[in-house]
């Protein structure tokens, strides 16, 4: 992996400590609410200083209410422009590595409408953000198989747009889909990013990487082999009461903790 990363859960000030205790870095998903620097206008100053010490960070971009593919144009608007100023927080925040949701569900458009009107939102972005140093992950939710996220970054054809792949999504979102080694297996090196948590296979839990019934093991592997340039987030210990400590247990004891501690020195 190119990096390791624990998600805020949007409380920084108590996972930044975690993250430099553990030498690993922080996704921020503060920003991901587009109210948020409107009430609070000095936020990205007041977030920078709680994160202070750590060494990477990434960051969830907005998805409530946005769709890049659905028929009505103005919601597509609205999602072009959070995306862009997702672009614009993110560079503030010094940060390169930016998660987005397509919010692709099977009645949204037909296949074919939701195809055009999503590249057409990608080249649209590209051009907005050329120049940036910036990169947009896009992340499934309720897909069932992968060809569509494929064919957008195929026929973006761009550096700046690759694949969040949710390991937990692939079965806690969805049932009956692809499992999460046969998304691996797919998107090899598209895959830029990934979302790291289990779960039991009936609902998004979000658990430790050990509490489930995903096969982490040959997953970590694969992801390993498949997309050895992607960066991994641990999106879990939200639970009341826990963090991430399992997780990172879990990743030290498989011998990923060290490389990723390795590859992000370099």
């Amino acid at each position: 992996m190119r990096y390791l990363v624990i998600g805020d859960n949007e409380a920084p000030e108590r996972t930044a400590a975690l993250a430099i205790r553990w030498g690993v870095g922080l996704e921020c998903t503060t920003f991901y609410d587009t109210n948020y620097l409107e009430e609070h206008p000095n936020g990205i100053a007041e977030y920078l200083q709680v994160v202070d010490g750590v060494c990477y960070k990434t960051m969830h971009g907005p998805f409530t209410g946005l769709n890049t593919g659905v028929r009505d144009r103005m919601i597509r608007d609205v999602t072009l422009l959070r995306y862009t100023q997702a672009c614009e927080t993110a560079q503030k925040l010094g940060i390169r590595d930016i998660v987005i949701h397509n919010n692709w569900y099977d009645y949204c458009a037909p296949r074919n409408v939701w195809r055009v009107n999503t590249r057409q939102l990608f080249a649209e972005l590209m051009k907005r953000i050329d120049g940036c140093d910036v990169c947009f992950h896009l992340e499934n939710t309720l897909e069932r198989d992968c060809e569509l996220m494929k064919e957008v970054v195929l026929e973006t054809g761009s550096p700046k747009l690759d694949i969040c792949l949710d390991i937990g999504h692939t079965q806690g979102m969805v049932h009956g889909g692809m499992t999460a080694l046969e998304w691996i297996e797919q998107c090899g090196s598209l895959i830029g990013h990934v979302h790291l948590h289990n779960n039991h296979g009936q609902r998004d839990e979000h658990n430790n990487l050990p509490d489930g019934t995903l096969p982490m093991p040959e997953i970590l592997a694969a992801l390993e082999e498949k997309a050895p340039n992607a960066g991994w987030c641990l999106e879990c210990g939200g639970h009341p009461g826990e963090d991430a400590t399992s997780s990172l247990e879990y990743l030290d004891r498989l011998g990923y903790l060290e490389k990723a501690k390795a590859r992000m020195r370099v």
